[in-house]
């Protein structure tokens, strides 16, 4: 800012500023100075406590004085606030300076014999001229010291019946009454220069001006030929020159390539032989406009010889010469193709967002819609017109509600997206519960071309989910009872990180583990394995074996063993819910059961060592012809393992003619219901071979109450010898 554009008064606060820091080590060295001689002189006939609180107040004001100076030499005045304030500071300073003095002259008078009274009244005098000739230029200041100093000693002769002190005082008062006036001239002066300075500057400011403006028109007239040459040349408005018959005159670059033609394919033709159709009427009715001297403004399509379109808007306006008479026309063409394209897209726009179902209305951070679809106004029951431009407070007031409310601001603030769910109800319509999802975005502002935090807010009415919902919560509390009524203890976890709670537990789970019920909505897997593990008949082997079930992912059906004595069936189930896999566990306490099919399997096993211990031939087969038993005797007297036979078909184990012979025996056993029995016999290199004896006979499975085939053989080989040799014998 230069002198010329700051205000009188304010230059010269500015002024006074100055000067005021030029001045004050001056002033404040002279009174510390003066305050020493006071000091000395009345030292002698004084109270020293008094004398040193005295001493104590000038140096603090004196200090005082330093400091503000200090401060506005490390300040930046640059505003009239600033400054008026600073120098309200320096004349509090001089009116605190001056009452330290005037407190001299009213506690140290009284003590003070006559020749240390007058120097001490001449002393103040001394100061108070000296304050008023030194401040000139701010004789506010000035006058606030002289005020401050004078007025208790003033008062006290006043006070006093002492003449002698009366005519003291009106010579002290007559004194700086002639100081006051030659201190009020010097001001006068200052003002009047510092007036003369101001209007100085701001003449040679106003000189400064005029010479750049003088210049700035030197240049824009001597440019002023070139720039327009120029313009045509670079903008990208096109500018067509035509006649009063509409032959072109001449054309820029801009307008040429907005025909698709060479200035030369242009030049000399008549505008009307480069349209058609609808254009060319329309054309041919705004030369006849420009010939009666009639500006226009209209839209028309340019179809270039490659078949494309260009929308443009042309500005035309007549043109004349030197004498006044028209000569033709100038058009400015502007290409708004792609403005018409965006058009386009944007009627595509609403018509899509007037074709969605879900309420669609956007607002601005004033909170003041800029748009709502057809969809909206169906919701509400208010038009378009009503909606655009007011507030959300206003033009929904019956829904807006504190809690939809903050998501809207928190969506502006923050920039993220909203949801609340909620049960709303409009005027003369029945309540419904709405989700209304507040989605954040950026908008920009042609006017300013700044962004603008905006929002769009998307409501559909989910009473059928809500509804759905609700249903849901009963199917799922149902279910949670039903499993809870069941014996199986149950937890559920699709969690990757196994700090994450489990998505269920039913309280067999927690009373099998003795896992406390207030933990059930924060148990975790690791928790259940830190109240299950110590449980383990073998910690270390269960918690390998369900590391390995939950890396391979894999069904599992295994026993667990407890320290107890109880045995659990434990199952892991495995499902895949989108990118997450969940794990049904279940455990079921088995002992009872465990401790049965142990007996069982020690009662079969001594059976089938009775079996096994037979010195004939057993087997077993299902309906499906399947063994299910073979013994050792059989498995040798065929040349096969028991394993090779033991759950395989007839036909799997034996020849295909052995099988076949053997399902003929079977389907007699199973039509006439009595036992088959049978011989056969197995050669051998000895020429007599081995001979069996063999009965087959139906049963039934003790576990599956099938029908089983058992047979029992007995070797006959030495009464096939015996009844050999009596029939030679014989």
């Amino acid at each position: 800012m230069t002198i010329a554009q700051i205000p009188l008064m304010e230059s010269l606060r500015i002024a006074r500023l100055r000067l005021h820091r030029s001045i004050f080590l001056t002033s404040v060295g002279l009174t510390a100075l003066l305050g020493a001689v006071m000091l000395v002189a009345l030292w002698a006939s004084r109270d020293h406590a008094l004398l040193g609180w005295w001493a104590a107040s000038l140096a603090a004001v004196l200090a005082l004085r330093i400091g503000v100076a200090w401060a506005h030499g490390k300040s930046k005045p640059d505003s009239a606030t600033t400054n008026a304030t600073w120098l309200l500071r320096y004349r509090l300073c001089y009116a605190a300076h001056g009452l330290v003095w005037g407190a001299a002259g009213w506690v140290l008078q009284d003590a003070s014999g006559p020749a240390q009274f007058s120097l001490l009244t001449i002393g103040i005098i001394a100061i108070a001229a000296g304050s008023l000739n030194s401040t000139t230029f701010d004789l506010s200041a000035g006058l606030a010291f002289v005020g401050a100093a004078l007025s208790p000693m003033v008062l006290s002769v006043y006070l006093s019946d002492d003449s002698a002190a009366n005519i003291r005082a009106l010579i002290m008062l007559t004194f700086m009454l002639a100081t006051y006036i030659g201190a009020r001239r010097a001001e006068k002066i200052f003002v009047e220069a510092e007036s003369l300075r101001v209007a100085e500057a701001a003449r040679a400011e106003e000189a400064r001006q005029n010479a750049r403006a003088a210049e700035v028109a030197r240049k824009e007239l001597a440019e002023k030929n070139y720039l327009l040459p120029l313009l045509l040349r670079t903008t990208r408005q096109g500018f067509w020159f035509v006649d009063n018959d509409g032959i072109t005159l001449d054309l820029n670059p801009a307008m040429y390539e907005l025909l698709g033609r060479t200035k030369e394919e242009v030049v000399g033709r008549t505008v009307f032989d480069l349209f058609s159709g609808g254009d060319l009427a329309v054309m041919r009715r705004e030369i006849a406009a420009r010939q009666h001297g009639a500006p226009g403004n209209y839209e028309i399509t340019i179809r270039r010889p490659d078949g494309t379109l260009r929308h443009c808007v042309n500005n035309a306006t007549p043109m004349h010469d030197a004498s006044g008479r028209q000569t033709g026309s100038v058009g400015i063409w502007t290409d708004i193709t792609a403005r018409r394209e965006s058009e386009t897209v944007l009627r595509t726009y609403e018509l899509v967002a007037n074709s969605i179902t879900d309420s669609v209305s956007a607002v601005g951070e004033d909170l003041r819609y800029r748009m709502v679809n057809d969809a909206w106004c169906r919701m509400t029951g208010r038009t378009r017109e009503e909606a655009i431009g007011g507030t959300t407070s206003h033009v929904l007031s019956a829904i807006s509600n504190a809690i939809r409310k903050k998501a809207l601001q928190e969506c502006i603030e923050e920039q993220e997206v909203r949801v609340v769910r909620d049960q709303l109800q409009f005027p003369g319509q029945a309540p419904f519960h709405a989700e209304t999802t507040y989605f954040p975005y950026a908008s920009s502002q042609s006017s300013t071309d700044e962004s603008a935090r905006c929002v769009v807010m998307v409501t559909r009415d989910i009473s059928a989910q809500e509804h759905a919902r609700q249903q849901l919560a009963e199917s799922a509390e149902y279910l949670q009872r039903t499993l809870n009524a069941t014996g199986d203890a149950i937890f559920a976890s699709d969690a990757e990180d196994p700090h994450e709670p489990v998505r269920f537990v039913n309280i067999q789970m927690l009373d099998m583990w003795g896992i406390p019920h207030d933990k059930m909505k924060t148990l975790s897997p690791v928790d259940i394995m830190a109240y299950a593990t110590p449980r383990f008949q073998e910690p270390e082997l269960e918690s390998r074996r369900v590391a390995d079930i939950i890396a391979t992912n894999k069904q599992d059906e295994s026993r667990v063993h407890l320290r107890d004595g109880r045995v659990l069936l434990r199952r892991c189930i495995p499902a895949r819910l989108g990118e997450k896999t969940l794990r049904v566990w279940s455990f079921r306490d088995i002992t009872a059961e465990s401790n049965v099919l142990e007996t069982m399997r020690r009662s079969e096993a001594s059976q089938r060592a009775l079996l096994d211990a037979f010195p004939g031939f057993i087997t077993q087969t299902d309906e499906n012809f399947v063994y299910t038993y073979v013994n050792q005797r059989v498995a040798d007297r065929l040349g096969k393992s028991r394993a090779d036979m033991i759950g395989r078909t007839l036909n799997a184990a034996l020849d295909d003619e052995t099988a076949t012979w053997l399902k003929g025996l079977v389907a007699q056993l199973m039509k006439g219901g009595e036992p088959v029995t049978y011989e056969r016999h197995h050669p051998r290199d000895d020429g007599f071979g081995l001979y069996d004896q063999v009965t087959i006979a139906l049963g039934i499975d003790a576990q599956t109450g099938g029908k089983v085939i058992c047979s029992f053989g007995i070797d006959v080989t030495e009464r096939k010898r015996v009844e050999q040799h009596l029939a030679s014998v014989s």
